[in-house]
């Protein structure tokens, strides 16, 4: 094996200190209409949860992805989870193991990262530092940026999804934004599938491009 993956699956934090949790935005005043006022309250809720749950600040990690000869997805108490993470991620860095994800050093490590620092979890300040530096990067494959050469304005509308259906590597299993209902409905099993899932298009996207991006050692 000469290489792991690692996905992660967030969901608003609402533990949180109340002054820290964003109110929703209210509804445009001109607004008198009450079943308008509603979907305008609704569409803002649902916007709250969506910037929750992408803030590293703001989200909880509930499910964790991993790969490494098979792809495994757990839902635990976020505090073992994120230690456990830590471990996995530790184990490869220290082995010379690349970490392969798709848009991990914009969100999977700082998410882990944050949310080591709120649980108390030590992490080595050197490896994090290696592991999210951008481009040339032997500790830590980003798919998302390199595929889109690192220029942000190609990033709208080039998700995982979007990769994997250009290159024929299948499709996501549901989308993202029903992870928070899946969590108040507690499908646990759901969300495991999803993240299990996304791991193993990430390794497939990897094994596909591996070959024009990683420099074979002499």
């Amino acid at each position: 094996m000469n290489f792991c993956a690692l996905d992660i699956e967030t969901v608003p934090n609402f533990d949180l200190s109340p002054q820290c949790i964003p109110e929703p935005k209210s509804p445009a005043k001109n607004l008198t209409d009450p079943i308008k006022i509603e979907k305008a309250k609704e569409e803002a809720e649902q916007a709250r949860i969506k910037q929750m749950s992408l803030d590293p600040d703001l989200c909880r990690v509930v499910c964790v992805g991993v790969y490494f000869d098979k792809a495994e997805a757990r839902i635990t108490d976020e505090k073992t989870l994120l230690h456990d993470t830590w471990n996995f991620i530790e184990i490869a860095y220290f082995n010379h193991i690349p970490l392969i994800t798709f848009n991990g050093i914009q969100f999977d490590l700082p998410v882990l990262w944050h949310s080591a620092i709120r649980l108390g979890i030590p992490i080595d300040p050197r490896m994090y530092k290696d592991l999210t530096k951008k481009y040339d990067n032997r500790y830590h494959y980003d798919l998302f940026p390199i595929l889109c050469d690192w220029d942000k304005q190609r990033y709208k509308g080039r998700g995982l999804e979007y990769w994997a259906t250009l290159y024929g590597l299948g499709e996501k299993v549901g989308d993202g934004s029903e992870i928070y209902g899946f969590w108040q409905a507690k499908e646990y099993e759901k969300i495991r599938q999803h993240c299990e899932a996304d791991v193993n298009i990430t390794v497939k996207l990897w094994e596909k491009i591996e070959p024009y991006v990683r420099e074979r050692e002499e």
